[in-house]
């Protein structure tokens, strides 16, 4: 595969990766309101479709890993940083599209650790993981 061609698929899976986030977080908000009122049936439904979610981006960040290993070392680390000097001129666009896709997606994760958290102790408790 082509250096193009690698970044388009790792562009595209990386925009997979932050529709399944924002997935995520829709269905987050629905479990919080859900909380709210004890509805214990949407509680189960909501959290099952949330791992499902979950599992999903597992499968992009297994794609995102394969492709990634078609890159070297410096173009990997170029890569986070939006730094073109690794790759052929024609790609500079793509190189910043993706450091910018991986900035949001970073952003996404962050916000939706501390949804998780909020809800982890509400559902958990005592026993919640955050407690430790």
């Amino acid at each position: 595969m082509e250096e193009k061609e690698i970044l388009q698929e790792i562009a595209v899976h990386l925009q997979k990766k932050y529709n399944g986030f924002n997935e995520i977080d829709r269905i987050t908000k629905q479990l919080q309101d859900a909380l709210g009122y004890d509805d214990i049936v949407t509680i189960r439904m909501l959290i099952r479709m949330r791992q499902q979610e979950m599992e999903t981006i597992d499968g992009v960040d297994v794609r995102l890993k394969a492709l990634l290993a078609q890159l070297t070392e410096e173009q990997k680390k170029a890569l986070k940083d939006g730094d073109c000097l690794h790759f052929s001129g024609e790609n500079a666009a793509m190189v910043q599209k993706i450091a910018e896709i991986q900035k949001k997606n970073k952003r996404l994760l962050e916000k939706l650790i501390e949804q998780d958290k909020r809800v982890n102790l509400k559902l958990a408790g005592e026993k919640s993981y955050y407690r430790k």
